[in-house]
């Protein structure tokens, strides 16, 4: 028996194929052209996405790659889903639109909801995405800290992290900016003179916590 043409008649597929197959990325553009691929004759006839990330120029992304106007040709039937961000923090902020469109069909209430499952899936991608990255480079700095710190006193890994865990709590800072403190400060370092003009509290500490 033959697939049915649409997957409207069958969202638990759609859904599965398409949660589990968009690429991992940290830039937003991958992740929604992905997206757009990955839609495109197993959901929606076509798939356009248009973005503005800050401090870039909007971009529009769509599937199957058109050379001409891809409003004039987009199809009448479609969803429009807005890409919602449920928290920017530190990271660059992006916003846009993902339309799913169809050339025979009105879309279903299930069309609407898989479209809506899909951008935020696409959206907790690049969110986790970018958590590791800022998990690794924090990861990276403290290590780099501890080292220093175990160089120079003498000490195993657990006390130099107690150092630096100490200083965190002794001068209210978080640990990867303690942690990039007490780098800018080693010997030798280019921006140590820089750094202590404009981070008083941390030489405030007590001596034997200083680098």
């Amino acid at each position: 028996m033959a697939a049915p043409d649409s997957v409207a008649a069958s969202p638990d597929r759609a859904i599965a194929l398409r949660l589990t197959g968009l690429t991992s990325s940290v830039e937003p553009a991958v992740v929604f052209a992905s997206l757009a691929e990955l839609s495109v004759g197993s959901f929606s006839d076509t798939c356009t996405v248009d973005v503005v990330e800050e401090h870039k120029d909007a971009y529009r992304i769509s599937y199957p790659l058109v050379e001409s106007d891809v409003s004039a040709q987009t199809p009448h039937f479609s969803t429009r889903t807005v890409i919602r961000l449920t928290e920017v923090g530190a990271q660059p902020h992006y916003a846009g639109i993902v339309v799913h469109a169809w050339h025979t069909h009105h879309p279903t209430s299930a069309d609407a909801t898989i479209a809506a499952l899909l951008v935020e899936r696409a959206v907790a991608v690049i969110a986790t995405e970018r958590s590791w990255g800022a998990a690794l480079r924090s990861n990276r700095e403290i290590g780099i800290a501890m080292g220093i710190l175990m160089a120079r006193h003498q000490i195993g890994a657990q006390a130099a992290f107690a150092m630096l865990r100490e200083v965190s709590q002794v001068t209210n800072s978080k640990l990867r900016d303690v942690a990039e403190r007490f780098i800018a400060m080693a010997p030798g370092s280019p921006t140590a003179a820089g750094w202590a003009a404009k981070n008083t509290p941390i030489l405030a500490a007590p001596d034997r916590l200083r680098c």
